[in-house]
């Protein structure tokens, strides 16, 4: 079997890929995680402020019920510039 070093589509990180599956066009992503949220991204009602809120209330479903709405503002804004620092430093690293 041969391998290719490649990056992740989704994430940038360096990986060895099948090349046969490349071939398939499979393999584009490092793991099945990756693929998952690349395949998520590209859904035509993916809405990004939709899956901070959803993920910041995952954190503690608890703990976010009994929060008042300007503290979940502020951690739904908390997450956004997160996820804004992530792609800009996936931007600047590939």
């Amino acid at each position: 079997m041969a391998y290719t070093k490649r990056n992740c589509d989704n994430c940038s990180v360096e990986y060895k890929a099948d090349n046969r599956n490349l071939k398939r066009g499979w393999g584009l992503c490092c793991s099945k995680k990756c693929a998952a949220e690349m395949r998520e991204k590209s859904k035509p009602g993916y809405n990004l402020d939709k899956v901070i809120k959803n993920n910041a209330q995952r954190k503690s479903f608890d703990v976010w019920l009994n929060l008042k709405k300007e503290e979940r503002q502020r951690l739904i804004n908390e997450e956004k510039q997160n996820l804004r620092d992530k792609r800009i430093d996936d931007l600047l690293n590939k």
